[in-house]
């Protein structure tokens, strides 16, 4: 990608300030939950420039919740964010879990 841009704009004439990664587990059993996370962050057992990390709740249905955490601070250079993907494509697109499966979302 970078190299595409030096070659279409030149080396000199184009500036990157951040580059945001997004990496999606589909598997039905994902690779972490944001449960093991969250007791990953109170055992400390992760780097992260800035020492803060929370995690957010927000109401998916009758049953259940829709899970965010964050590590490291947002204006920070190194910034973390694990969440349920699957559980807000249901609510933006009106769709069920089955229709969806599981989607687990890191952002860095």
């Amino acid at each position: 990608m970078f190299r595409r841009c030096e070659r279409r704009y030149g080396l000199d004439n184009f500036h990157f300030t951040r580059l945001d990664v997004a990496i999606d587990d589909k598997n039905e059993k994902p690779f972490f939950t944001l449960e093991q996370i969250k007791k990953k962050c109170e055992k400390e057992e992760f780097i992260a420039n800035s020492e803060g990390y929370h995690f957010d709740e927000s109401k998916f249905d009758d049953f259940d919740t829709a899970k965010t955490g964050y590590i490291g601070a947002g204006k920070s250079g190194l910034f973390y964010r694990f969440y349920d993907k699957d559980k807000e494509v249901c609510l933006k697109y009106n769709k069920t879990l089955d229709e969806v499966g599981s989607w687990k979302r890191t952002e860095m």
